[in-house]
């Protein structure tokens, strides 16, 4: 047995303190008698006796059917409910579609998509749903939301809220679906209660592990599972763009750019005659076209193609694929933007006098200056490289400077507190910091860091010169500012040899590891913090304990380090479908109201004002779930000025989920039963019959029969009452 009731428990015990009632009043009100000695009356003492046996037998009976209804009463408040194996069809539910909208769903299997052919058998299990059945409907995601409708009975809602469901660019996440479905059942107030999964059961999505496992057997036990799997007949070729990023750290209004492209086939056949397209801008003109060379399944190519950035600011690029017969992750978008002038600060604790050529400024210098050459000597460079030794630094030298390195800290002695402080408030406000390690925090004198870091502990090695270590550039991660070190060629970058330097652990969790070295300890770690970033690099800059600065991916991987730090500075403005993005208005906007324009743009969502965060203004929103690029605007800009760029307008880009588009195979039957411990109801769409039961109450509660008995139980005490006074 078990109890719908959310409050039975309180219930119950008040319900055991109103037993008590009918006691006190039957002590309260019992019949009393006044003792008169009258001997004339003595013969009639015996019939007495046996009249007041039986008024207290009959107030007895009367005290024991007042406590029972009340106990009734109690027990009916609880909502009892007992499994059964067989129920009433008419009986109302608690149904919970979950729909699954991710990647997968946009296969086309004959005339329509995965995803048209499981809205059409929602639609069909709706019209099945028994009388005052509720029904909440839930978008899968990375935020899974609950759509509604608002008045759960509403079938007319709930149907216009499933036709309207529009396909998504990010991943299921259907762990996070089914705990906010749990969520949902656990609110819900009918005994019968029914979880139904529309998808394709994308095999990706059901190898994650034993939350999965752990969510399915919570559903199952609060109420009926259902899987409504969608036709498996299609399985298309697929190729990917997993990547589009700018080579130049600092491009300028009106420079051809070169951009770095991944390709990847993502089928099960080989590819060939794929080509992609890139543009900035609307494409117009000045696009470019290359050919994709032959795909495996599986393998990865990577592209350089350049396009022409004329807006000043903002500037959208895109990568088109052609050639494949899935077109979801075909194209690609990415916000770029242009400026005049970069700000660069080298703080070398271990400058060399004598010979300046092999100390750690000079490299880095020389590989800084490349960012941009200056082709007319009587301008002034857009890049201005200022060195400082470490014991001249002062905290003013940080003022208006986008990127600070420190190299050879420690050696010579620590960064002053106060600089220290400073470069905790330079990272804040959107400032770089690139440290190559040759000392550990402690001896470089940035403790008070440590909660910004990206690793907290620099632990030293030195190795034999015949066995130096060289850096993976297999541990580079998919999609990070370090992937075309992977390729030709950049990858020589991943021979250099280090005999001393260090590696990172205590490791933040929010940071990434962006490099390993060939043993596996991380060499580079770097981790966003406020409106800035910081790169920890575990080998120097110079010539001491490695050969770094001589190799030939020196110089683009320094400058690509600057290049991810000042991308960022503006706030991070290429992110995956699903994933958060947050945006820092200006302090005099505070009070501005502003709306997302998605990429359709047919649909505005308001985001209301900015919240006020650590003395900046801060927007945030997770309604991501489309590819393409969205505009923040102040909420009274009309439509044709979305497209406009100023001080009070925001634009980021959404990427397509690698992972959900990676392979479009999808679970058996017989893999999807092991997955339950009691296996589900599994039907298909082509399947469902609108007539027919698909559905067995496994609950019945006993509240309506027991409104009954107490009622009946009302009439008999009242009338049991009435006989009980009329005697007396």
């Amino acid at each position: 047995m078990s109890f719908l009731s959310a409050s039975w428990l309180t219930t119950a015990l008040i319900g055991l303190g109103a037993l008590t009632l009918p006691v006190i009043i039957h002590y309260l009100f019992r019949s009393r008698f006044r003792v008169v000695d009258w001997a004339a009356m003595e013969f009639l003492r015996k019939s007495l006796e046996e009249a007041t046996r039986k008024i207290k037998f009959r107030e007895l009976l009367l005290l024991l059917l007042r406590m029972a209804l009340l106990g009734l009463l109690a027990f009916a408040l609880m909502r009892p409910s007992a499994q059964q194996t067989k129920g009433s069809a008419d009986t109302p539910v608690d149904a919970v579609f979950i729909m699954d909208v991710s990647g997968s769903m946009a296969v086309r299997d004959g005339e329509q998509t995965r995803l048209q052919a499981v809205k059409t058998a929602a639609l069909q299990v709706l019209s099945t749903l028994p009388g005052q059945s509720t029904i909440h409907i839930v978008q899968t995601g990375l935020h899974p939301q609950d759509l509604g409708p608002a008045s759960p009975t509403n079938r007319d809602q709930a149907r216009f809220i499933i036709e309207s469901m529009e396909q998504s660019h990010e991943s299921a996440h259907l762990v996070r679906s089914l705990e906010l479905a749990s969520e949902l059942l656990t609110r819900s107030s009918f005994a019968n209660k029914e979880v139904y999964l529309f998808s394709d059961m994308q095999r990706s999505e059901w190898n994650t592990g034993s939350d999965l496992t752990t969510a399915w057997a919570t559903l199952q036990q609060q109420g009926q599972v259902i899987l409504v799997q969608s036709p498996q007949v299609a399985q298309p070729t697929n190729a990917t763009l997993l990547q589009l990023r700018a080579e130049t750290a600092m491009p300028l209004p009106g420079d051809r750019v070169p951009f770095f492209l991944e390709v990847r086939n993502a089928g099960a056949t080989p590819l060939q005659g794929l080509t992609v397209t890139l543009y900035a801008g609307e494409g117009d003109r000045d696009a470019e076209v290359q050919t994709v060379p032959p795909l495996k399944p599986g393998e990865t190519t990577s592209l350089t193609m350049t396009t022409r950035l004329d807006q000043r600011g903002v500037n959208i690029v895109t990568a088109e694929l052609q050639g494949d017969e899935f077109l979801l992750d075909n194209r690609l978008q990415t916000v770029v933007e242009t400026r005049e002038k970069l700000r660069i600060l080298i703080v070398d604790g271990q400058p060399n006098a004598a010979d300046p050529a092999r100390s750690a400024s000079f490299f880095l210098g020389h590989a800084l200056k490349s960012l941009r050459a200056q082709v007319d000597k009587t301008q002034v460079s857009p890049v201005e490289i200022q060195v400082i030794a470490l014991s001249d630094v002062a905290p003013a030298d940080l003022a208006n400077v986008d990127v600070c390195f420190l190299v050879g800290m420690g050696v010579s002695g620590k960064l002053h507190s106060d600089v220290v402080n400073r470069l905790g408030t330079f990272v804040q406000q959107g400032g770089g910091l690139i440290l190559f390690a040759s000392s550990d925090i402690a001896q470089a004198g940035l403790e008070p860091l440590a909660k910004m870091l990206p690793a907290n502990k620099a632990n030293h090695f030195t190795v034999e010169p015949t066995s130096p270590r060289r850096f993976d550039g297999n541990s580079i991660p998919t999609g990070s500012f370090l992937s075309p070190f992977r390729h030709p060629p950049l990858d020589r970058l991943m021979q250099t040899e280090t005999t001393v330097g260090y590696t990172w652990s205590d490791i933040q969790p929010d940071a990434l590891v962006g490099l390993r070295f060939d043993e596996g300890s991380p060499a580079l770690v770097s981790r966003t913090e406020g409106l800035g970033t910081i790169i920890l690099v575990g080998i120097r800059a110079d010539l001491q304990g490695t050969d770094v600065p001589l190799r030939p991916g020196f110089v683009p991987w320094v400058q690509s380090m600057v290049g991810q730090v000042i991308s960022q500075q503006a706030g991070k403005k290429n992110i995956l479908a699903g994933e958060t993005y947050s945006w820092s208005p200006n302090l005099d906007q505070a009070k501005q109201r502003f709306v997302l324009v998605p990429p359709t743009g047919l649909v505005r969502h308001p985001l209301g004002v900015p919240a006020a965060r650590d003395n900046r203004l801060s927007l945030s929103t997770t309604l991501t779930q489309q590819a393409g690029v969205y505009r923040i605007v102040p909420e009274s800009t009309q439509a044709e000025e979305t497209g406009q760029e100023g001080t009070q307008t925001d634009t980021f880009a959404v990427a397509p989920q690698p992972g959900e588009t990676a392979s479009l195979t999808t679970l058996t039957e017989e893999e999807l039963k092991e997955k339950f411990g009691n296996a589900p109801v599994m039907l298909k769409t082509t399947a469902l019959d609108a007539g027919s039961a698909l559905r067995s109450r496994i609950q019945h509660e006993w509240t309506a029969n027991l409104w009954w008995i107490l009622l009946v139980m009302c009439l008999g005490e009242l009338a049991f009452s009435w006989w009980c006074n009329r005697e007396v």
